[in-house]
């Protein structure tokens, strides 16, 4: 039976909080491993990787993503997740063969020969993802949210050791191949022992079979589309640069990996506790817009300012984590940071859609969001080599640059505002009931991030290093906001961390 209004808003919220505590704590283990190895592994080598990673993951995504969402989003019987695990593992057959064929093209392509057995290697990286995807989510499911996390956990460290010892060694980008490798391995192996479902045979399924691998197929292209969008910038780079492109997608890479940390900090934990709340709460109009604007109020109290803070940080951010080598990425991270808060919310709104079933609407608005990206992408990618490129005395950076600018132009300015309606609208939510409580916390952020860039000017603050002068600066930034906004970071922190048996109200 599904739980009322009040136990079902108090269930999310406490499941909201272990996997937000265990995000942060993935989160730290990772900026830390990630330090380490942006001073053992050349920009250029993540630059190779980051050629091939959409031939990697766009194959991965289509054939994992919509099958895992639905075991979230519904009640199976154990015959329909048997049909659905082998179903994953052929599909996760078939995206292993397609990244390994894409290597051979993309090698040849940009002339660069190590790009064929790097795909090669991470195509068997697929279907170990393919074999873990379903218990992880048969675990949220179930909201065994704490073991998950300490699993995933336990994954993350032990891809960073693993990383880390092969870097140490010299390995280069191989190095980055091992750490994907471990902490798959780890997190497929742990999931599996203990979650105890265990596969039998598929058998023939009926229309409900049908109608899942359907939902499974529009949310899939939908993601699909989502990531290309997402990925266009640096799809495009390489296109437009060709044998200069290695240093460059480096640098764009991790500054874009760096952007959407916070975003993946805050969304990317939620996603089960999401689907199935939102799910649960189908029937009851009043609880499901009361947790669609929860989950939007939570992310916008988090998000904006970090997004108004790292514009002002952004060239120490790189240099303080990544050493000298890294500080061109500076400039690409600045440029990208006010998209961070943008795609937060795209986050949410598509799995707001994906609970509510409308699989179909997120596929056509994403396609959409591609068109927009690609002009957008490529006028800023010219602007910025024609302008940018003459001022700052190279050409690649200044184009670069451009790239990010386009980028955010295109989803702060034209997309963010119409797709979230949209979204809204289409799962039955009020689109003003969600977006009237985020005004505070946008207004707080955007006051502290003047107050933080005005600090930048004085003399004495830009004579620091980057290290002490990135700690006063966001000593300041958290002061202020602290100090602007402290209904919404009180509120934020009552429904995330303080521990009550009543539920709570929602605002």
């Amino acid at each position: 039976m599904a739980p009322s209004s009040p136990e079902l808003i108090h269930w999310v919220r406490r499941g909201t909080r272990t996997v937000l505590l265990a995000q942060v704590a993935s989160q730290i283990v990772s900026i830390g491993v990630l330090a380490i190895m942006l001073r053992l592994v050349e920009p250029a080598e993540y630059g190779l990787l980051g050629m091939i990673l959409p031939a990697v993951m766009l194959p991965r995504m289509a054939a994992l993503l919509g099958l895992s969402t639905a075991v979230l989003q519904r009640d199976l019987s154990s015959d329909q997740l048997a049909g659905l695990f082998w179903l994953n593992a052929v599909w996760g057959l078939v995206a292993a063969a397609v990244t390994a064929a894409c290597g051979l093209w993309l090698s040849e392509a940009w002339d660069e020969p190590q790009l064929a057995p790097l795909c090669l290697a991470l195509a068997g990286a697929t279907l170990i993802a393919a074999l873990g995807s379903q218990h992880q989510a048969l675990l949220e499911r179930k909201l065994l949210l704490g073991p998950l996390a300490g699993i995933r956990l336990l994954a993350l460290a032990c891809g960073g050791f693993a990383g880390i010892y092969t870097a140490r060694r010299g390995a280069g980008v191989w190095a980055l191949v091992a750490q994907q490798y471990a902490e798959l391995l780890v997190l497929s192996v742990w999931v599996w022992l203990v979650e105890p479902w265990r596969p039998g045979w598929p058998k023939r399924g009926g229309e409900q079979a049908i109608g899942l691998v359907r939902f499974s197929t529009y949310y899939s292209l939908s993601q699909l589309a989502y990531y290309t969008a997402q990925n266009l910038d640096k799809i495009l780079l390489p296109v437009l640069l060709g044998a200069r492109a290695a240093p460059a997608v480096g640098l764009y890479s991790q500054a874009f990996s760096l952007m959407m940390r916070p975003a993946l900090l805050l969304t990317s934990p939620l996603t089960g506790v999401m689907v199935a709340g939102l799910s649960q709460a189908s029937h009851d109009r009043a609880a499901h817009a009361a947790l669609v604007a929860r989950f939007f109020h939570l992310v916008g109290v988090g998000l904006f300012p970090c997004a108004a803070g790292l514009l002002v940080v952004a060239p120490d951010v790189m240099v303080v984590l990544g050493g000298s080598q890294w500080q061109g990425a500076g400039g690409v991270l600045a440029a990208l940071a006010p998209a961070l808060f943008v795609q937060g919310m795209i986050n949410v709104s598509m799995h707001v859609l994906a609970a509510a079933g409308k699989s179909g609407r997120l596929l056509v608005a994403t396609v959409l969001l591609c068109l927009l990206l690609l002009p957008g992408t490529l006028a800023g990618f010219f602007l910025g080599r024609a302008y940018l490129g003459s001022s700052l005395g190279d050409e690649v950076r200044g184009a670069t640059i451009g790239l990010a600018i386009g980028y955010t132009s295109v989803l702060v300015m034209v997309w963010f505002i119409p797709y979230l309606w949209f979204c809204l609208g289409s799962a039955g939510v009020r689109p003003w009931a969600v977006l009237r409580p985020l005004w505070p916390a946008l207004r707080a952020s955007l006051l502290m991030g003047l107050v933080v860039g005005g600090l930048t000017l004085f003399p004495a603050v830009q004579s620091l290093a980057p290290l002490p002068r990135l700690g006063l600066l966001v000593a300041a930034g958290a002061a202020c906001y602290l100090l602007l906004a402290w209904r919404e970071i009180a509120w934020w922190w009552h429904e995330l961390v303080h521990l009550r048996d009543a539920p709570p109200a929602i605002p």
